[in-house]
């Protein structure tokens, strides 16, 4: 008969090994996060590199290198040309284009 004081061969928590979902995703997102950092793609058939800066909340955010000015950038613009950040390509908005306009009226 078991006392209360007796574990016997009980399985407990505390005596296995556990591995918890959220911290095998982060291990897997490093990794991934790695592995596309080294690579390099292929976007309109031209090499563009990616990095990444560290989130105010520990995370990490990924943006594309400029082919030309190598800047960090979260769009590129293929002109008939080259692919490049807006700056490169010295484009705006629509909405540029008319604003000296409206400031004369």
């Amino acid at each position: 008969m078991l006392s209360p004081n007796d574990l016997g061969s009980f399985l407990t928590v505390e005596g296995c090994r556990k591995i918890d979902i959220n911290s095998l995703v982060r291990e897997v997102r490093k990794d991934l996060k790695r592995a596309i950092l080294e690579a390099k793609i292929q976007v309109f058939d031209q090499e563009v590199e990616l990095t990444t800066t560290k989130t105010r909340f520990g995370g990490d955010r990924f943006w594309f290198l400029c082919p030309e000015c190598q800047k960090r950038v979260g769009t590129l613009y293929q002109s008939k040309e080259k692919l490049s950040c807006r700056n490169c390509l010295n484009i705006g908005y629509i909405g540029q284009r008319y604003e000296d306009m409206l400031k004369y009226n």
